[in-house]
């Protein structure tokens, strides 16, 4: 195991990593963790640069991974910690079904260069919004910032220097209840004009047109 730089774990039932991985894989760059079950942490891998973790429903905090450069978490919706990552420079956060509706509050102890997040409509509405929503100081000191929705059809971007916001979403929408906008670009979307007054239909429709990527 000297050598080894590259493993890949799937679908798999562990309560931890084996306890010597990191003293044994001391060349191991690239970790995934794929469908492995009942893992709630990982910690004490040193020479680790790049990690991907999808599907691990139970893992719960990340920590000392001092050479990490670049983290993908996916649909590992318990993440609530993640500390010792110093070298940390790339995040992707990405849930199933646009589910993320809030940012984790780990991101604001992050020394991130760029951020990629793919999440709900509302938390991406809110995020639009700047520094009128209470996430907006997880995000702020990140240099790069960008989210999209599951479809990627809706986008905010951010930089931090120069300082630019700039989105693909309605300003229309921004005058709508946050908790209400998900279900107003569904309920447009999927609801045939017979069941809707036409006035509503044609507003909700023009709103959904104008913030479609051109």
């Amino acid at each position: 195991m000297p050598v080894l730089q590259e493993l890949v774990l799937h679908t798999c039932r562990l309560t931890r990593l084996p306890p010597g991985l990191a003293f044994h894989a001391r060349a191991l760059k690239i970790l995934t963790l794929h469908q492995v079950h009942g893992l709630v942490s990982l910690e004490n891998l040193p020479s680790v640069v790049e990690l991907d973790v999808s599907c691990c429903h139970e893992l719960k905090r990340i920590a000392n991974l001092p050479s990490l450069h670049r983290l993908v978490i996916s649909c590992s919706p318990e993440m609530q910690a993640l500390d010792g990552v110093p070298e940390l420079r790339r995040l992707l956060l990405r849930n199933g079904r646009g589910s993320l509706a809030v940012l984790p509050d780990y991101l604001v102890g992050l020394n991130l260069a760029y951020l990629t997040v793919s999440c709900g409509l509302g938390l991406l509405c809110s995020m639009a919004l700047g520094n009128n929503t209470p996430e907006w100081n997880k995000v702020c000191h990140i240099p790069r910032v960008e989210a999209f929705d599951e479809n990627e059809k809706f986008r905010v971007w951010y930089t931090r220097d120069p300082r630019h916001l700039d989105t693909n979403i309605s300003p229309l929408l921004f005058d709508i209840p946050r908790c209400v906008l998900p279900f107003l670009l569904t309920f447009s979307i999927l609801v045939p004009v017979p069941f809707l007054a036409p006035s509503i239909y044609i507003l909700f429709r023009l709103i959904l047109m104008q913030q479609m990527p051109k």
